[in-house]
């Protein structure tokens, strides 16, 4: 993450009510950033329907809170959004319709994501998550294909605050500058070994590209964002 620093911040008194320095000791422009785990997703996908041409699945999935959510720099809380895991436990269902019909596939899926818990070690709750999706596929041979897809994603804004020291300096420290409803478009390929030592390896890639937003107070811009997958089957 990168900041840039508007004079108008800096000539901003601070008072008790603050409790920190600006952005924990940092003046002017800087970035920094975190890593590690983040969550844990498991559960089943269980069959609800089938035919020659189409599929129809349900899967109540849960999250498990394997990421930090304590990540501290200059010993204060990190922003909420640089943490690496939602803190509570989770359950996610998702419906998924696929159907087929020659070298055309297409999908749809509505997927949700319900808080299990009302805050987290460190003090606070994520918003719950809306999201739906639809696809459509076109296979060129039997070893690739392209896909486009729309996103619309719903998010509710953070309940409670860090139970430590924080700071309230720019925008990602305020727990009602999250959440909102977004909307993105996806440009995907395909591609599956068909032969040799490595045959039936897939492998994926997808950009997902924002095309609108409207979100609760003031927030980053989103960029784009590449996804990639390797797997196999055995």
């Amino acid at each position: 993450m990168g900041h840039t620093e508007h004079m108008e911040h800096m000539e901003m008194p601070m008072d008790d009510t603050m409790g920190h320095d600006a952005h924990g000791g940092h003046m002017g422009s800087h970035s920094h950033g975190t890593d590690g785990w983040g969550d844990t997703i498991f559960g089943p996908e269980l069959k609800i329907a089938s035919g020659a041409n189409y599929h129809l699945q349900f899967a109540p999935m849960f999250r498990a809170p394997t990421g930090d959510v304590d990540y501290k720099m200059n010993g204060v809380f990190t922003h909420y959004m640089m943490q690496l895991g939602s803190g509570t436990w989770d359950f996610l269902p998702s419906i998924t319709y696929t159907g087929r019909a020659d070298r055309l596939t297409w999908g749809a899926q509505v997927l949700g994501v319900v808080r299990l818990e009302k805050e987290n070690d460190s003090g606070y709750q994520l918003g719950d998550v809306l999201q739906a999706t639809g696809w459509g596929s076109y296979r060129f041979a039997n070893w690739i294909s392209a896909s486009v897809r729309g996103l619309y994603t719903e998010q509710g804004k953070i309940e409670g605050h860090y139970n430590g020291a924080h700071n309230h300096s720019s925008p990602p420290d305020l727990q009602f500058n999250y959440g909102g409803r977004f909307w993105d478009i996806g440009f995907g390929v395909n591609t599956v070994v068909p032969s040799g030592t490595f045959k039936g390896l897939r492998l994926s890639a997808e950009w997902l590209q924002p095309v609108g937003e409207d979100v609760n107070g003031y927030q980053l811009e989103r960029d784009g964002t590449l996804w990639a997958n390797a797997s196999i089957a055995f």
